[in-house]
């Protein structure tokens, strides 16, 4: 699951969105020492990243855009 939401003020956009996901195949190491492929999965993850970008509009600039970003700001 995923979603994201963006606000525009002057030339600067404040960004952000969230992931969430589950349900990653993994092996199931049994007591006996042996494996069962696929036959667990990891744990819930969630990433957050956020961002933030500036569109340059004076002369000789126009055209201009710089942008940062911010991936897994939680490391989580």
């Amino acid at each position: 699951m995923s979603g994201g939401a963006s606000y525009l003020w002057g030339g600067t956009r404040l960004s952000g969105d969230l992931l969430v996901g589950s349900g990653l195949r993994a092996d199931l190491t049994l007591p006996d020492g042996s494996s069962v492929p696929n036959g667990a999965h990891l744990p819930y993850y969630r990433q957050v990243n956020l961002g933030a970008s500036h569109a340059f509009d004076a002369e000789g600039l126009k055209g201009l855009s710089v942008r940062f970003d911010v991936i897994n700001a939680f490391d989580q």
